[in-house]
């Protein structure tokens, strides 16, 4: 059976990258789940969830994290525990590609950058 894990993320705002990744605990996690208000209808809490400055403040003390608000934006993230390794390469791919990539054609191509918790992994 697959099993959830989660992890506290702040995108940097101008760039809208991933800069920073906690992991939280089990035995944070249910009050991870209080500060997020995560509601009933996901009870894995699989889903992305974003935190107020003064919540990230807060869930970031819980984990002996040191977070920067003022530039980063926070998101507490579910996903399937065993495809953690998978999203990390992931996420370390695209954090160091180049923000401006060559020419492709006539027209000058875009980083690609994810959107912010725009997935969904199925169980």
């Amino acid at each position: 059976m697959n099993q959830v894990a989660h992890s506290l993320v702040g995108y940097d705002r101008e760039t809208e990258r991933v800069v920073e990744e906690f992991d939280v605990s089990d035995a944070v996690l249910p009050r991870a789940k209080e500060l997020a208000r995560f509601p009933t209808d996901d009870p894995e809490a699989m889903m992305c969830y974003p935190l107020a400055p003064s919540v990230a403040q807060t869930l970031a003390s819980l984990l002996n994290a040191s977070i920067d608000t003022e530039r980063r934006d926070y998101f507490l993230e579910g996903f399937a525990a065993d495809a953690e390794t998978l999203r990390r390469s992931v996420a370390q791919l695209v954090e160091h590609r180049s923000p401006k990539p060559g020419v492709g054609g006539s027209s000058p191509s875009t980083p690609a950058m994810p959107p912010r918790c725009n997935y969904i992994i199925m169980l």
